[in-house]
Formats: structure tokens, sequence, C-alpha cells
């Protein structure tokens, strides 16, 4: 699971979760308060999570609902590469 915030002094973090074996897990949390947050800086974000756990283990990816997030979910998709859902409590 990967969701964006971005708290009141502004500081933005994507925190990246991971659910295995009826649980979820913390991941990491990247600050990305300096960053531009588009589609392809999300896209790198995801690439390097499931390297670091490994693409095996990866089926499906739920994400923050913003454009950003939708965009890459889409092109995930579109390559075969892993199934995607918008979270569904931000619809």
């Amino acid at each position: 699971m990967c969701d964006s915030w971005t708290g009141p002094t502004r500081m933005s973090t994507i925190n990246f979760l991971v659910y295995c074996n009826r649980r979820v897990v913390f991941h990491k949390l990247v600050n990305a308060s300096e960053k531009i947050q588009d589609a392809d800086y999300i896209e790198n974000l995801m690439g390097t999570v499931v390297e670091e756990i490994s693409p095996q283990y990866f089926v499906h990816i739920i994400t923050d609902n913003r454009a950003n997030f939708k965009k890459v979910g889409l092109q995930l998709m579109e390559r075969k590469i892993l199934f995607w859902t918008p979270c569904a409590a931000l619809i």
C-alpha cells in the first residue's frame, strides 16, 4: 500500500506498507517535501520498493487516489507488472 500525506507544516511524506500473512507491516517512509510528486517520481519510488522486497512477492498495489498515483497504477497495469486499485476510502 502506498499513500501520501502532507502535514500542517507542509512536510510531505509517502508511506509504504506491506500486507503479508494477514498482517500489515510498515516498510518505509519517504520525505517528499522537496520533490515534485509527479507520476515519474511516484513510479520510481514504487519500483524501488518492489525491488527492495522482490518482485516475486507482489501481486497487487493499493495507492492514494490522487491523479499522479492513478496514472502510475494504470501504467503498471497496462505493462502487466501489477494489479492496481485506488484507495476506496478516498473515492
